[in-house]
């Protein structure tokens, strides 16, 4: 039997992944200053998630759909 997706260890292990890439991601770039630049940032993580989806690359797509969340949340922290 499987794991089941939705446990508690589960969910808090994958958001602790986004807030680590989100954390990283603020010491690295600056800060969201327009909903603009939020939604281009966010569009290209996105581009990137997409890309390895189409390479069937569940490893790489989970680490860019990471990357993606992380910058959903600086959307809604910092604009």
């Amino acid at each position: 039997m499987s794991e089941n997706p939705w446990s508690k260890e589960r969910v808090s292990a994958a958001v602790a992944k986004v807030i680590d890439e989100m954390e990283r991601a603020r010491v690295r770039h600056k800060a969201f200053d327009s909903t603009h630049y939020g939604y281009a940032v966010t569009l290209e993580e996105l581009d990137e998630a997409w890309d390895a989806i189409k390479h069937n690359d569940l490893r790489d797509a989970k680490k860019e759909m990471i990357q993606v969340a992380a910058c959903a949340l600086r959307f809604v922290l910092e604009l």
